[in-house]
């Protein structure tokens, strides 16, 4: 099986790893509750929704559904606390998770 076809099997194990850091904390469940939220972010991504798209059969059809769903998280974290990590502890811990995801 070559690595083009292995990702449904590897995308659950690189879940695992960022689920494990401290980093990923702000990005494991859907937000809820923060104020303003919903009108800027108008297609919210979490770890726990990718996870749970994963477990229905045909929801992604690549690697590359699934990564787009990763970026998704760290943009949308992005464009609702601003760019800079010195200023925003959760976009450095989005960062510091992106980052993560990426090298695996």
């Amino acid at each position: 099986q070559d690595s083009a076809d292995a990702w449904p099997v590897l995308i659950p194990e690189i879940l695992m790893e960022l689920e494990r850091m401290e980093d990923a904390e702000p990005f494991l469940e859907p937000v809820k509750g923060i104020k303003g939220y919903s009108d800027v972010i108008k297609n919210p991504m979490d770890l726990n929704t990718i996870r749970r798209k994963l477990s229905m059969p045909g929801k992604y059809k690549d690697r590359s559904e699934v990564a787009a769903d990763f970026d998704l998280i760290l943009s949308n974290c992005i464009l609702f606390n601003g760019s800079d990590p010195e200023a925003s502890w959760i976009v450095a811990s989005g960062l510091a998770m992106y980052r993560k995801y990426q090298e695996l």
